[in-house]
């Protein structure tokens, strides 16, 4: 049937398909806030810490375990903004895919980012940076898209430095989650016959704030050997010693979750390879301004 629109077919017939560009999978964001010990301690999350999801991004208002509250932060030039939002101290969550890489950011300048295999050209980068300004690093930033349970929308934990490392470095909580849950999970089925392993994403992890004994928050240095450190609060991952069976039934996602958290994982593949390409360039100039991060950093507090 013939229609108004039917010269699109033709325009699209004969257009170089390379050329069009198509916006990839995006995801409403939270992250993690480090926390001040300089703060009061009615302050709430400025004092200890814990995830922020921006009212702008996602609207929790009424769900279990979130709050209002605010952050404040610097805009692109400079000036204090005030950002309204929601926090929680400790969420149930599950991790279906994560993303990586590292960025190089000069003060007053734009950031370049470099693929999570990239380490030692980014930090190359912020050795000829660093003849200008001896505090710049390389600094790495993560994004996972995680599952919150209670909160049927997936949504994008972004991170950077030490909270980055924090959940997904050598010694990183999903790591310590993999060695002992998962290796936990993987030794029974081999007990049972199978020779097939289980993903993560199969089960909830407790993820939040330290808290002590006296239910304080708890503080741990951060900074250069030698220089200005300071006090943050970083995510922690709680877990029963030792593993058992029931302890793993009691965090399976359960029947109903596995195939929505399996095609959530399949839909995100080109978000979590997005970064893989990325790369800038390690002879430029110090003054040179290396290329624009395409993501939301700007609307993200500096970790």
């Amino acid at each position: 049937m013939s229609n108004e629109l039917d010269f699109l077919v033709d325009d699209a017939n004969s257009t170089d398909q390379e050329t069009v560009h198509i916006a990839g999978t995006s995801y409403p964001f939270i992250q993690w806030i480090v926390g001040d010990d300089k703060a009061d301690e009615e302050s709430n999350l400025r004092f200890h810490g814990g995830f922020f999801a921006p009212a702008t991004s996602i609207d929790l208002s009424g769900v279990a375990g979130w709050l209002p509250t605010y952050i404040k932060r610097n805009d692109k030039d400079g000036k204090s903004v005030k950002v309204e939002g929601f926090y929680a101290k400790r969420l149930n969550l599950t991790v279906v895919s994560q993303r990586h890489c590292y960025q190089v950011a000069p003060k007053g300048g734009q950031v370049e980012s470099f693929s999570h295999t990239q380490y030692e050209q980014a930090e190359a980068r912020a050795t000829v940076l660093r003849q200008v300004d001896s505090t710049i690093v390389a600094k790495k930033k993560s994004q996972f898209l995680i599952v919150i349970k209670g909160i049927e929308q997936p949504v994008m934990l972004t991170t950077k430095g030490v909270v980055a490392k924090a959940m997904s470095g050598q010694t990183g909580l999903l790591q310590q989650f993999d060695r002992t849950v998962m290796a936990y999970v993987a030794a029974e089925l081999k007990r049972m016959g199978s020779k097939n392993l289980l993903p993560m994403r199969r089960f909830w992890l407790d993820i939040g704030v330290p808290f002590d004994g006296k239910g304080q928050p708890i503080f741990a240095a951060f900074g250069p050997k030698g220089g200005t450190q300071k006090n943050l609060v970083v995510p922690s991952l709680t877990l029963p010693n030792p593993i058992t069976g029931d302890y793993i039934v009691s965090i399976h996602v359960g029947e109903a979750n596995k195939d929505r958290f399996d095609k959530l994982y399949f839909d995100a593949v080109e978000w979590s390879k997005a970064w893989d390409t990325k790369g800038g360039s390690t002879t430029a100039a110090a003054t040179t301004a290396p290329a624009v991060d395409p993501e939301t950093a700007s609307a993200l507090a500096d970790m």
